[in-house]
Formats: C-alpha cells, sequence, structure tokens
C-alpha cells in the first residue's frame, strides 16, 4: 500500500486491480467511578479487548466490576467482551460490613454486649455493658476506642459511624473517692477500696511515698486506709485497723513520733484512733474512747494544753469528744453534747469567742454543734439544725455573710446545710439537695464557678455533690457517683490533672 489510487486524475489504461485498505475504528471506553477516585478514560481499537482492566478503589466498599448500564445484570468482561463503540461503563459497589466489638477491659464482675456487623457507613448507638449490680468494685465510666483511655470517649447512648474496618469499644472503669484532703499544697485522695492517693508539693516528703518529689498526677501509697487528713507540709493516715501514720514535715513535732525528724514514708504513731485533724504546724487526734490529743506546734496555745510549749508526742487535751479541726494555728473540738470548744491564735476572732485573745485551753464557744471547719483563720460552725455560722477573719468574703468584716463572735449564714469546708481564705459549703456553694477569695478559681472573682455571698457552683474540700487556693470535690473533681491554683500539680495549670473551673480527676 504504497500509493493511493486517486480516482480524480489517474486514468486506467489497462486492467488494473484496486485493493481497499482499511483503518480500524478507535473508540473510547470511559469510567464512572461512583464515588471512588476517577479513572481516566481509554481508547481502543474496534474489536480489541482490554487485557488488564482498571480496579477502582472506594473506601467502605468492595468492587463487584464493570457494567454497561445499572440495569444490565452481567459484569463487562474485558477479556472477552470486543468494543465496537464509544462506551461509558459504571463501577458497582457493595457496602462493606465490620464488627463492632465491646472489650470489658478486665472486669470479671461484668459482661460486654454482643459484637455485631454493620454497614459502613451506618449509624450505631452505643450500649450498655451487662454489670452485676451484687458485685463490688470499680464502676463503669463509658467506651473508649483506647484500652487506657486516650483514645475517643462514649457513653452508652451515644452514635458511632462504623469506619471501613472492626472497631473496639473498651471498658473505662474507675474506683470511686471516699475522701479528700489538702491544706498546703499536696492532695490525698482515698478511693472506696481503701487506697490512698497523692499528688502535688513533696519537698517535706508529705505524700509519704519515699521521695520528695512534686507530683502532677495521683501517686499510689498506701493499702487498708480509712480515713486521711492533709495539713500544711504534713499528713495523717488513719489505717483500718484503727492505727495511726504520718508522713512529712516534723520539725515542731507534728507528727508525734517523739522527734523532729521529718519522714518521706509513713510513721506509726498511735492506736485506737477514731479521726484526726493535720493542722498548719500541728495535729489534733481524737481516739476511740473520744479522748482528744494533740501535738506539734504550740505558739499560740493551738495545742490547749495551757502551754505554748511544742510537743513532740500527743498530749491528752480533752475528754468526751466527738470531732476535732485544726487549722493554721487554732483549734476547734466538738463535744459529744455538742458543745463547741476552741483555743489557740485569735487575731482574727477565729474561736469565736467574742474577743481577739488567744486561748491556751479549750474555750467553750457555743452549743447545739453538729460538725465544724477551721480554716486558716476562719472557722465555720454547722448546727444541729442545719445552719451554717461563721466567724473570724473575713478579709476575703470567706464567711459568706456579704461584707468583709472580720467576726469576733459566730453569725449566720445559711440555712439547709449538709457540710462545710474552711479552706485558707475560701469556704464550701453543700446543702442537703446536693448542691456545692462556695464564697471568699477567687484569684486562682478556687471557687469553681469560671470566674475569678471573689465572692462575698455563697455562689452555687454544682450539683450532686458528696464531700468537697477546700485546701490553700484550690478546692477538690466529689460526685455521687464517686468522681473527683478540682479547681483552683495548680502550681505543684495538686489538683492531680497532670498539669500545672491552675483551673478556674472544675476538672475531673478521678
Amino acid at each position: 500500500y504504497q500509493n493511493t489510487w486517486d480516482f480524480s486524475t489517474r486514468q486506467v489504461v489497462a486492467a488494473t486491480t484496486l485493493y481497499a485498505k482499511w483503518i480500524p475504528n478507535t473508540y473510547t471506553v470511559g469510567f464512572d467511578t461512583q464515588g471512588a477516585p476517577s479513572i481516566a478514560p481509554i481508547a481502543m481499537t474496534y474489536g480489541t479487548t482490554l487485557k488488564n482492566a482498571p480496579v477502582p478503589v472506594r473506601t467502605g466498599y468492595v468492587f463487584d466490576g464493570w457494567y454497561q448500564s445499572p440495569e444490565a445484570t452481567r459484569a463487562w468482561d474485558f477479556s472477552a467482551d470486543p468494543v465496537r463503540s464509544d462506551i461509558t461503563l459504571q463501577a458497582r459497589w457493595s457496602v462493606e460490613r465490620h464488627l463492632l466489638i465491646y472489650h470489658i477491659n478486665n472486669n470479671p464482675a461484668a459482661k460486654a454486649p454482643e459484637s455485631i456487623s454493620y454497614d459502613f457507613g451506618s449509624t450505631i448507638q452505643i450500649l450498655d455493658p451487662i454489670i452485676d449490680s451484687s458485685a463490688d468494685g470499680p464502676v463503669f465510666d463509658g467506651w473508649n476506642t483506647s484500652m487506657d483511655g486516650k483514645g475517643t470517649f462514649f457513653t452508652p447512648g451515644d452514635t458511632i459511624t462504623m469506619a471501613d474496618k472492626a472497631i473496639t469499644l473498651y471498658a473505662q472503669w474507675f474506683t470511686p473517692a471516699q475522701q479528700v484532703s489538702a491544706k498546703g499544697f499536696h492532695t490525698l485522695v482515698l478511693k472506696q477500696d481503701g487506697t490512698l492517693s497523692g499528688m502535688g508539693y513533696n519537698s517535706n516528703g508529705q505524700l509519704g511515698d519515699g521521695t520528695k518529689t512534686t507530683r502532677k498526677s495521683p501517686i499510689p501509697i498506701l493499702e487498708h486506709v480509712q480515713s486521711v487528713s492533709a495539713g500544711i507540709g504534713h499528713s495523717l493516715v488513719l489505717d483500718s485497723q484503727g492505727s495511726l501514720w504520718g508522713m512529712g514535715g516534723n520539725n515542731l513535732g507534728q507528727l508525734g513520733d517523739g522527734s523532729t525528724i521529718s519522714r518521706a514514708v509513713p510513721v506509726r504513731i498511735m492506736d485506737s484512733i477514731l479521726a484526726m485533724s493535720a493542722g498548719g504546724y500541728h495535729s489534733i487526734v481524737l481516739k476511740q474512747d473520744g479522748t482528744a490529743w494533740a501535738m506539734g506546734n504550740n505558739e499560740d496555745g493551738q495545742l490547749g494544753d495551757g502551754t505554748t510549749e511544742m510537743r513532740r508526742s500527743p498530749v491528752k487535751v480533752m475528754s468526751d469528744v466527738q470531732a476535732v479541726s485544726a487549722g493554721e494555728y487554732h483549734s476547734l473540738l466538738l463535744k459529744r453534747d455538742g458543745s463547741l470548744w476552741a483555743m489557740g491564735w485569735n487575731d482574727y476572732g477565729q474561736l469565736g469567742t467574742g474577743d481577739a485573745k488567744s486561748r491556751f485551753v479549750p474555750t467553750k464557744v457555743m452549743d447545739g454543734v453538729q460538725a465544724v471547719s477551721a480554716g486558716f483563720s476562719h472557722t465555720m460552725i454547722l448546727k444541729n439544725n442545719g445552719e451554717l455560722w461563721a466567724t473570724g477573719n473575713n478579709e476575703r468574703g470567706q464567711l459568706g455573710d456579704g461584707s468583709l468584716i472580720n467576726r469576733l463572735a459566730p453569725v449566720k449564714v445559711m440555712s439547709g446545710v449538709k457540710a462545710v469546708h474552711a479552706g485558707a481564705s475560701h469556704t464550701l459549703v453543700t446543702l442537703n439537695d446536693g448542691s456545692l456553694w462556695a464564697m471568699g477569695s477567687n484569684e486562682y478559681g478556687q471557687l469553681g464557678d469560671g470566674t475569678q472573682d471573689d465572692k462575698l455571698l455563697p455562689v452555687k457552683v454544682l450539683l450532686d455533690i458528696e464531700r468537697a474540700n477546700a485546701g490553700n487556693l484550690f478546692s477538690h470535690v466529689i460526685t455521687s457517683d464517686g468522681q473527683l473533681w478540682a479547681f483552683g491554683v495548680n502550681e505543684y500539680g495538686q489538683l492531680g490533672d497532670g498539669s500545672s495549670s491552675s483551673r478556674t473551673s472544675p476538672v475531673r480527676i478521678l
């Protein structure tokens, strides 16, 4: 086929045979991927087949083949079906199905819901685990995509979208908090299983972990504990057998072990103990027989033994006592008959005696009292009828009476009160309905109301609170279901959230 015959110019002068030359048509095969990334069209010669068909990829779907139309029942066979015209082939897909797996995460008292396969992209409502309500143990706290709880968190009733692979949700469990105590810059947390943890400042070994390393998250300290009390730089622990243990600063004999040597691990002090309170640099202890004992700093008569002598070992102060509370330099004793007695520093009227004279022996303040709490230089008194009374320093509004006037004698603040805790210069109050109220200094957010403004009157902060503790410019609360929350200054990690950032609103710790 060297030359093409030109019929317009060539003459036939002899017998001639002309041969037809054929060029096959080229057709375009297009691809409609139906949601997958696009595929470029392919040019194909008439009647040929494609040896290597393109295979699209679409997340969450299985490729079923190429079809000439939505109605087609047979997939295009690239190895057998020749191309004879321009065509557009359409991808056909099937939705993948994957398992949603519930992992109970090491709790033999619970059973995981059944694992079920779901279509990719479908919306699934997350289920509750099956829990043996008669069994003691940790409390269910939701599901997480990570076993250690650092993934995405879900609660039963939430929805999740099925991914392009199986999803495993791990049950999260926590042991509820029973008590929290803080006064200086460290915090002690007692869980319902009797384990004790601590966080914050540890320069004196007050966390009792054998070091003097500051901790920003709770670290385990002891087991078999029934109550705790944190002072400025020392700590007291009551074990399940009624023995009292102490750790931390002891320069003034506040641990009561007969020495002035600080302890980085707990040291046993005395037995048959019912309760105790760690103050600034002294301690008040209540024995099971109702006698109150005191040790440590006594420069203002806060031990109540009639002297100002420091005591390295406990000295008996009073009988028929049902509760004790130690402030920074003053102490409160609540007798079994409901009478309140006070001793120690009284410059602000924190003893409630109507004057500013310090007392070196317990002095009666009032009757009809069910609970007391000694702050640094103010005192909160809960009466049998649920009325809250306050006395002492009020320079930051910590008494909650709407003024900044120091009170030498108790004044009524609120009614319907369940519990109260006095901090350095702020106060936390729990009402009978479980609501938490706060007043006083708030420069670091220690009132937990989201501001840094002092409050002269109680402000409502939270609901469903079981216990509260006011420390030095920070606070902790335990909710009715045992969760631990914190707010306020956090310079030494005393809030326990792993940081040193102050919080003006509650952040969950446990």
